[in-house]
């Protein structure tokens, strides 16, 4: 799957689309027109999120309101997960996930998302290692 950034503010989504973790200030590290592989997807909170690598080679999860969907194909390796695995119903107000799509650590581990945002050394090497594999066709 490929997207196109069509916004990189936060003030450019609207205020219904921004969630729980996007304001009007917020400042995404993308480039207008650019176009950026996704890794995986997410559901959380109502909203679909995707992993890309931002303009500085860094993964970001990001709200898909940002980019415009220029190839919808989807890699034949992805799997998928409704919710979180394992994990009790979140308490209110806490970031409930209602699916994962994509490489396996996404789908099969409930720290793989957290981890990324953390920039935690193992994740990344898993997701640059997924990056690789994806690059190599």
């Amino acid at each position: 799957m490929i997207v196109r950034c069509v916004a990189n503010k936060g003030s450019e989504i609207g205020p219904y689309r921004q969630g729980l973790f996007y304001t009007p200030e917020t400042r995404y590290d993308l480039s207008i027109d650019s176009s950026y592989k996704v890794f995986a997807m997410a559901l959380l909170n109502g909203f679909l999120t995707v992993l890309v690598a931002d303009d500085y080679d860094k993964p970001a999860w990001l709200p898909l309101q940002l980019f415009e969907v220029e190839d919808s194909s989807l890699p034949g390796h992805w799997e998928f997960a409704a919710g979180e695995a394992g994990m009790p119903s979140p308490e209110s107000g806490e970031l409930i996930c209602g699916g994962r799509w994509g490489y396996s650590e996404v789908v099969h581990s409930d720290t793989h998302y957290y981890d990324l945002e953390e920039r935690d050394s193992e994740a990344l090497r898993v997701f640059n290692e997924e990056r690789s594999r994806s690059s190599r066709g």
